[in-house]
């Protein structure tokens, strides 16, 4: 029986934590453009949490990358109202 596995299903990423993940990189990395930031960490953050809710009674993987999308997202949407915020003070 070279070859086959017999009985193993493989268990597959879930779509929704990964598209929060990468949202999550390209909100940092248009954190500077504040709108396109903030648009792209309030999608995430919204496809994040529901990755986290749809994976409570699935089989999926990508729970860490789901937990990493939501925290990254709330923080790049926060970073340019606290940059502003700091622009403000400082000038």
């Amino acid at each position: 029986m070279t070859g086959r596995h017999v009985g193993i299903r493989a268990v597959k990423v879930n779509t929704k934590a990964v598209l929060s993940f990468v949202l999550a990189v390209l909100s940092l990395m248009f954190v500077y453009v504040s709108l396109v930031a903030m648009a792209l960490s309030i999608v995430g953050l919204v496809i994040g949490l529901f990755a986290l809710w749809e994976m409570r009674s699935s089989l999926h993987r990508g729970k860490g990358l789901a937990i990493a999308g939501v925290i990254i997202n709330a923080v790049s949407f926060m970073m340019p109202i606290v940059l502003v915020v700091l622009a403000y003070v400082v000038f």
